[in-house]
């Protein structure tokens, strides 16, 4: 899904909208038990031996329900963290784990003002991979 910037008239507008699909991700990643933005909690070895394992046209829980917006917001944010490391452990703090900006600044052992511009470059990185199309 790509963001159509004609449909959205100011960027007041286009910063809310990549704050609400954030927000979105977050609690998807956050609610999803095996997801995690830096490497799964359980290895597929533990997965297949608590879950057992399904061959082609047997039915299997589903680990999380799929969410295409989010699965491509965290799509996107794997790319981000190869070269932003800093800024994508940021997001996850923020989005995923929802720590305030002031812990965030303290754990990272950063200044409050880099934590804003941390997750504003983010926002704008995020922005932009949106609006391109494929």
């Amino acid at each position: 899904m790509t963001l159509d910037t004609s449909a959205l008239l100011d960027s007041s507008e286009i910063h809310k909208y990549i704050d609400q699909r954030l927000e979105a991700w977050g609690k998807w990643a956050r609610n999803d038990g095996s997801h995690k933005l830096w490497f799964p909690s359980r290895s597929i070895l533990a997965q297949v031996m608590d879950n057992g394992f399904s061959t082609p046209g047997t039915s299997s829980p589903c680990p999380h329900p799929a969410n295409p917006e989010c699965e491509e917001i965290d799509g996107h944010l794997n790319f981000f963290k190869v070269f932003y490391p800093w800024e994508s452990a940021t997001i996850f703090a923020y989005y995923v784990d929802k720590k305030s900006k002031d812990k965030i600044a303290k754990e990272h052992e950063v200044g409050i003002a880099t934590v804003y511009n941390r997750i504003r470059h983010a926002k704008i990185w995020l922005e932009g991979r949106l609006s391109m199309t494929y």
